[in-house]
Parts: C-alpha cells; sequence; structure tokens
C-alpha cells in the first residue's frame, strides 16, 4: 500500500446503522483495488481479518457483491484495515495480506485468511503464503520488516475511527472520479443483505 486514505475536514461520522452521508471526496489511491478502473462506484471494506461478521460477510454477500458489480464492471472494490483490539492477530494479519499485497497477490491471500476453517492462528500466515504465486522468502521478509506496513495500518484505522467506524465490517460506498477519488458517499456498517447494497449502487448510478 504505497499511499493511505486522507480524511477531509468536511466529511461527517455517521451515527446511524445503516448509511450516514458523506460530503467531501477523498483518494483510495494506495488501497488494494479489485475491479476495472473504467468503473464508475467504489465500494470501501473496513474489514478484520478475525471478526466472525467480516467472514459472515464474506462468505454470503461479499460474493453477490463481487459477481453482480465488480466482475459487471459497474464497482470498484477496496479494502482498507480496521483490526479490532480485540482481536490479537488481527493486526498481523492486516500487515500480512499488505505483504502479500506488495507481489500483487492481495486478494488470493485475503481470499485465503478468510476461508481458514479453524480461524486464524500465529502459524496461519505463513501456512496461508505457502502458494506458487506467492515468494515465501520475500513475504517472510516482509513480515519480518513490517514497520512501514504497520505505520499504513495504523493510518487507516485511525481513518475509520475519524469516520466513526466502530465495528466491523462497515463500508463506504460512493461514486468514483477519474483521480481516484470517492464522492458523493454514502456509509453502511454490518454484515449486511445484498439488497442494501443493491439499493445504494442503483441511487449512485443514477
Amino acid at each position: 500500500m504505497q499511499a493511505i486514505l486522507s480524511l477531509p475536514n468536511s466529511i461527517l461520522p455517521f451515527t446511524s446503522n445503516v448509511t450516514h452521508s458523506v460530503v467531501a471526496p477523498f483518494s483510495l489511491a494506495g488501497l488494494p483495488p479489485m475491479g476495472s478502473s473504467l468503473a464508475k462506484i467504489a465500494i470501501v471494506e473496513f474489514t478484520d481479518y478475525q471478526c466472525p461478521f467480516c467472514k459472515q460477510y464474506f462468505g454470503t454477500t461479499y460474493k453477490k457483491v463481487k459477481e453482480n458489480f465488480v466482475d459487471q464492471g459497474i464497482a470498484r472494490y477496496y479494502i482498507a484495515d480496521f483490526p479490532l483490539e480485540n482481536h490479537n492477530f488481527a493486526f498481523p494479519a492486516a500487515i500480512a495480506a499488505q505483504c502479500a499485497f506488495g507481489q500483487d497477490m492481495f486478494w488470493e491471500y485475503h481470499d485465503r485468511l478468510f476461508g481458514l476453517e479453524r480461524g486464524i492462528t500465529s502459524e496461519s500466515f505463513t501456512e496461508v503464503a505457502r502458494s506458487p504465486n506467492i515468494n515465501l522468502s520475500v513475504f517472510e521478509d516482509c513480515m519480518s520488516n513490517s514497520q512501514v506496513i504497520k505505520s499504513q495500518v495504523e493510518s487507516s484505522l485511525n481513518l475509520a475511527v475519524s469516520l466513526g467506524v466502530s465495528g466491523t465490517p462497515t463500508f463506504l460506498i460512493g461514486k468514483l472520479d477519474k483521480e481516484e477519488r470517492l464522492v458523493d458517499g454514502v456509509l453502511l456498517r454490518g454484515a449486511r443483505p445484498f439488497s442494501s447494497f443493491q439499493e445504494i449502487v442503483s441511487l449512485l448510478r443514477f
């Protein structure tokens, strides 16, 4: 993650369990993206790899969001880290995923982390990295020298707090301009059903 989200002064924290308007544009450059750069809508997921609700979302709604919006070129999907303090392995998991991002393998690593049946342990990070597509020695070196990535994860966490995010998953959904900035966005909190995303995306498209 070469850059990190910056918080505009006029962005408003939300208080509802559903949505709240966000009024100022800000850059998504540097976050792991999935989908076409020509997409007109951005979906940013604030996530915690040890969060049971994030795992629930991953196993249900995420696949529908990907198939219906990302794969169709309607939306571009981003991940922003929000590791919760009560999850011991959430922060190192975020670092590990960013190390995979450094090898352009973020989404494979992301999917395999959430796909772990027994949950995350201290051995999971190297275990998940054992893939023909990931250079394990480069990955382990990144994990051992992760101060820069650690700072980036902390910046992402601070942004989430500034937005009023208090739990995971939380989503920021808005229009995506040509400079990869999110504008006219709304916040959606919780492992919501696909219909919640569908409603917001439909409103933003027209």
